[in-house]
């Protein structure tokens, strides 16, 4: 499965790596998706409603699952007017640089006495699909309380200016000094798979809702299986429809989306027609559309036997109008 995560920054696109690796699913960025990305106003009240605001705007502009990720710095005994909340890199109106911030950082912290201790407040908000959608801003998700110094260590990690003010309360020592920076990171990392574990879970165990608004809509089909054909990997299935997929919609599987084409009984490279059912697969990640010529329509029964050479292996369900 391919899930994108709504972030430009390279630092922050690594830290979930172990994520997607432990749980097994291909994380891909906006970086990678080589597309003009839409603007977003995070204009939330704290970092969940920004998470909120980035997934959602993600979502609706590239159609497969993702997820957005936003931070809140609050730190102790800070009036009220200087606590940086969501607004971390953004003073003054003016958003800020790598170099910027630690700047500024540094002077607040020297304006008050050096040792502001802070700590990261951080959501995410994950949709799957329009009907399967996880969120949480949940204390396992924060980061561990630190000292932030008014003098900065002289390591620099792009996407991560703040490190080189932040002191380990325990030791004393810069983050950087530790024999292992990441186990600040730790906490988060742990939180952000058990966030996934669960979401992935639950969809799998109850089955992702499908998306009906499909139904009745014209689509244009690519036939990379034409009728007569035999499955890539499994030589005992021929295919007695075309198949294909749906460019630039993408599926439950991060792919792009999969159909069946009825109603025409020779081999084909392309198809325009209308989208009569969808199959919903109870024990799968992702459905296939039953696309049929504009007007011309089938019995479930009908759309059943046909695709049967396929769908045999899985437990479905025929979603129609």
């Amino acid at each position: 499965m391919k899930i994108l995560y709504g972030t430009t920054n390279q630092a922050k696109f690594n830290l979930m790596k172990p994520v997607a690796e432990a749980l097994g699913f291909e994380l891909i960025g906006l970086n990678d998706l080589h597309e003009q990305l839409p603007t977003v106003n995070e204009s939330g009240k704290d970092p969940l409603e920004n998470a909120k605001i980035k997934a959602i705007a993600y979502y609706n502009a590239f159609s497969m699952p993702v997820f957005s990720c936003d931070s809140g710095l609050y730190f102790d005994g800070l009036e009220e007017r200087l606590q940086p909340m969501t607004h971390i890199r953004r003073v003054n109106g003016k958003e800020l640089s790598d170099d910027e911030m630690t700047d500024y950082y540094a002077e607040l912290s020297k304006a008050h006495g050096g040792k502001l201790v802070g700590r990261y407040k951080n959501a995410i908000y994950f949709i799957y699909n329009e009907n399967n959608v996880f969120s949480s801003m949940d204390d396992s998700l924060s980061s561990a309380p630190f000292i932030l110094s008014s003098v900065p260590h002289e390591k620099k990690v792009t996407g991560f200016p703040l490190d080189r003010l932040s002191i380990d309360i325990k030791t004393g020592k810069y983050y950087y000094d530790l024999p292992e920076h990441a186990v600040d990171n730790l906490a988060v990392v742990n939180g952000l798979t058990a966030f996934f574990k669960n979401a992935l879970s639950t969809v799998k165990s109850i089955g992702f809702r499908p998306d009906r608004s499909a139904l009745n809509k014209l689509v244009h089909v690519v036939i990379d299986r034409p009728l007569g054909s035999v499955h890539p990997n499994h030589d005992d299935i021929v295919y007695g429809i075309n198949y294909g997929f749906v460019p630039d919609v993408l599926g439950g599987d991060g792919e792009a989306q999969d159909a069946y084409v009825l109603g025409v009984d020779e081999p084909l490279t392309e198809f325009d027609g209308t989208v009569i059912a969808i199959i919903h697969r109870l024990n799968d990640v992702e459905d296939k559309w039953v696309v049929a010529p504009d007007g011309c329509d089938f019995s479930n029964e009908e759309i059943l036997a046909k695709t049967a050479f396929q769908e045999q292996y899985f437990e479905i369900e025929l979603i129609r109008k």
